[in-house]
C-alpha cells in the first residue's frame, strides 16, 4: 500500500473535478480540456519525481540548490526531473485524442512540468515553514498547472 490519505487523494483530485464539472456544463471546453489534462499531468508528474527522485543519491534544494537528504521538502534531482517530465509527456499525450495534436502535446506537457516545478517550490517555503501541509501544496500545483495551461491556451 502506498499510504495515500483520502485527503491526500482529494487535494490532488479537486482541480480536475472542479474542472470536469465545467466541461459538463459545456463551459469553454477546449480551454476546461487543456486546463483539466494540465492539472493532472502535473499531479502525475509530481508524484513521479518525488517517488523515483528519492532514489537519488544527488538531491538539491530548489530554493538554493544546497545538497539536502533524499525525500526532503522541495528537493530536486537529475533522475526525479527525468520522471516529473515523463510523468508530464504521459498525461500530455492524451491531449492527442481531444484533437489537440502536437501543441497541446507540449502545452500540457509543459504546464504539468512547470506545475509540479510549483509544488517543489512551494514544499521548500510555505510547506517546509508549516503553512501549508502537503494536501494544499498538492492542489495548488495541479491550480497552477491547470492555470499556466489557461494562460498558454489564450496567448497561444
Amino acid at each position: 500500500m502506498f499510504g495515500r490519505s483520502a485527503y491526500n487523494v482529494m487535494s490532488n483530485g479537486i482541480v480536475a473535478m472542479v474542472l470536469s464539472s465545467l466541461h459538463l456544463l459545456n463551459m469553454g471546453r477546449d480551454l476546461v480540456n487543456i486546463a483539466y489534462l494540465a492539472s493532472i499531468s502535473a499531479v502525475l508528474a509530481d508524484t513521479l519525481g518525488s517517488e523515483i527522485g528519492v532514489l537519488s543519491r544527488r538531491v538539491y534544494l530548489i530554493t538554493n540548490f544546497k545538497r539536502v537528504p533524499p525525500g526532503t521538502n522541495g528537493g530536486v534531482s537529475l533522475l526525479g526531473t527525468g520522471a516529473t517530465l515523463l510523468g508530464a509527456l504521459i498525461v500530455g499525450i492524451m491531449a492527442i485524442p481531444y484533437g489537440y495534436g502536437v501543441l497541446g502535446v507540449i502545452l500540457v506537457m509543459l504546464s504539468g512540468f512547470l506545475g509540479a516545478f510549483v509544488d517543489s517550490l512551494l514544499g521548500a517555503t510555505l510547506e517546509a515553514r508549516g503553512t501549508l501541509d502537503k494536501g494544499g501544496v498538492n492542489m495548488l500545483c495541479s491550480a497552477s498547472a491547470a492555470a499556466i495551461a489557461t494562460f498558454l491556451f489564450v496567448v497561444l
